[in-house]
């Protein structure tokens, strides 16, 4: 998958506790344009999650929020190329965003040690009496190829723009896994059974395994001068999963020895080709609640002050209307439009519509009892794609109210918006 810029760059804290892959999640929970950096760190494409946020920081302050709420403490930073956006998350500050046109701004007075330079080449920068970057792009590409040799010639092309940071595109991985290392050894089955529920809250919270079947199972203890390896076949939902599956990986297991780290491992099933049934085993699986999305997800449409029809723009849902009834059939008296308009045949008496007849499932037939109109709409006059139309609200015999028009350039029928 392509890593499209502007980039971001999450590095954990030394401080944190946390590893790799917990970093790793939140980045895919937040966009799919995923590339591994050296240590604990990430890189995530923005462009194509920037419409929703509209800035850059406002995208890495996002994303910064998304983190903290995992209690995963970073420092991003974000640029339009992957190495200053590493290099603005090696600083202080939380986030720090470098806008476009800011770039060398930013590197004339930053000190050449926060590039992690080799000890050679540091050696040799210090030698020259060079303290800054800004002091560094001074030099020209000969001088600095003879003095610094590659590794210094390939750092000043990083600095001057002329190349890139390489980016490594992460997919979601087959085999997951969590590891525990107490802080005093584990003795008693209680504690060990509690230490293994801690390790399948962190497996279960993992992106990579949202609404997927797990395969297998597998445990490994190890302790002093003592390794064991437990696997359980699953074949089942991941909501399905509980403490009685957790303790068949304790079942019958000979440990002599404290505990000393854990190791639980899932692998997911393959996914399937094809469209499961709805009743058959596999649809055996759907979970009986229906997870809503949070109110933050949740996005309307705003009508644009434009001379041209269906003009919007997609806004937060900030309404008195909660996430439950967002997600649930449309209110009463609330109108939806149709994307594209459905072609539809109308009989009409004194010019008025009195009959609606429309093919498929995506509006309904019926004679009209009530209309409103017309309210004409012309544009474009100078231009090829010119249109002119009548717009109708009806109401037909079943209590369906219908908003409709004509076509006056064509003379064809067209609903593009029904309520209820």
């Amino acid at each position: 998958m392509k890593i499209s810029p502007p980039f971001a760059c999450a590095l954990l804290e030394p401080s944190v506790g946390a590893g790799p892959c917990e970093i790793i999640d939140a980045a895919f929970s937040f966009t799919p344009e995923v590339a591994g950096a050296d240590g604990a760190g990430v890189f995530l494409g923005l462009g194509g999650v920037l419409w929703r946020w509209g800035t850059e920081e406002a995208a890495g302050q996002a994303f910064l929020d998304v983190l903290e709420k995992r209690g995963l403490v970073c420092r991003v930073g974000v640029a339009g190329r992957a190495f200053l956006a590493r290099l603005a998350a090696r600083q202080e500050k939380p986030l720090l965003v470098i806008a476009a046109g800011k770039e060398r701004g930013f590197l004339e007075d930053l000190p050449l040690a926060r590039l992690q330079l080799s000890e050679v080449l540091e050696g040799r920068l210090s030698a020259l009496g060079l303290r800054r970057v800004g002091d560094f792009l001074r030099l020209s590409a000969s001088q600095v190829g003879l003095r610094l040799g590659k590794e210094g010639l390939r750092l000043w092309r990083l600095c001057q723009g002329q190349e890139d940071e390489p980016l490594r595109p992460l997919g979601v991985p087959e085999e997951l896994c969590e590891e525990l290392e107490p802080e005093e050894p584990l003795e008693r089955l209680e504690q060990l059974q509690a230490a293994l529920e801690l390790l399948w809250g962190r497996l279960a919270s993992r992106q990579a395994l949202a609404g997927r079947w797990l395969e297998e199972l597998a445990l490994e203890l190890a302790g002093e001068q003592q390794q064991v390896h437990r696997k359980i076949t699953l074949r089942r939902p991941l909501w399905r999963i509980g403490k009685r599956e957790l303790r068949g990986l304790l079942e019958g297991l000979e440990f002599s020895v404290p505990v000393e780290r854990l190791v639980l491992r899932a692998e997911p099933c393959p996914p399937q080709a094809g469209q499961a049934e709805l009743f058959d085993a596999r649809g055996a699986g759907l979970p009986p609640p229906v997870r809503l999305p949070a109110a933050e997800n949740i996005w309307q449409a705003q009508p644009i002050d434009s001379y041209l029809p269906g003009e919007f723009r997609l806004v937060p849902y900030l309404k008195w209307v909660s996430a439950a009834a967002a997600c649930s059939a449309l209110l009463p008296g609330l109108w939806r439009a149709l994307r594209p308009p459905a072609p539809v045949k109308v009989e009409c008496r004194a010019g008025r519509p009195v009959k609606l007849e429309a093919s498929g499932k995506v509006c309904p037939s019926g004679r009209v009892m009530e209309a409103c109109g017309p309210w004409r709409l012309e544009s474009r006059w100078w231009s090829p794609d010119a249109f002119s139309r009548d717009y109708y609200q009806v109401e037909l015999g079943g209590g369906h109210l219908c908003r409709l028009y004509l076509d006056r350039l064509r003379g064809l029928w067209f609903v593009d918006g029904l309520a209820g």
